[in-house]
């Protein structure tokens, strides 16, 4: 029998899709005409209530944008060093206001849908690689063995 509502007949494979083609729902950054970055908001509503907002403590003359921005997330990668050593990998990131911090492989692939879809990319390939060659601390094997169906290999229409 075919399921009236596609969202909930194809939960699998939209997730399947989302993991495979890296995704990244839409977020709207919010600046003012002065230069401050109040971030990124998940929704335009969300944006435009808080401009709302921000708007009453501004000049006459001072103005709100609200911007799309597609493929991103809220963390973008700026290194890690998956399989280099015997320490558990450290992913550096920096945060849509500009701060740099360290998190582990486990935090990152829960929080995948944070993190910009190039870093995802390099951090899902590199632990793919590590893991097959064996050079993986055994901590971010385990993280990785946890998510791994999330990030199928698709080639030709075929999952491998």
């Amino acid at each position: 029998m075919h399921n009236a509502n596609p969202a909930v007949g194809n939960a699998t494979s939209v997730a399947m899709i989302q993991a495979y083609s890296e995704w990244r729902p839409t977020r709207w950054r919010l600046t003012t005409s002065t230069g401050k970055n109040y971030g990124l908001f998940n929704t335009h509503e969300r944006a435009s209530r808080f401009a709302d907002g921000v708007l009453m403590g501004l000049e006459e003359s001072d103005y709100v944008s609200i911007k799309p921005i597609r493929s991103t997330g809220y963390d973008t990668w700026l290194g890690d060093s998956i399989g280099l050593g015997d320490t558990p990998a450290c992913i550096s990131l920096i945060d849509q206001f500009g701060q740099h911090y360290e998190t582990t492989v486990a935090n990152v692939l829960h929080r995948a849908s944070d993190v910009d879809a190039r870093g995802l990319g390099r951090i899902v390939s590199a632990l793919r690689l590590m893991a097959d060659v064996g050079e993986l601390h055994a901590d971010d094997l385990a993280a990785w063995r946890k998510h791994e169906a999330e990030y199928p290999i698709r080639t030709g229409g075929e999952t491998l």
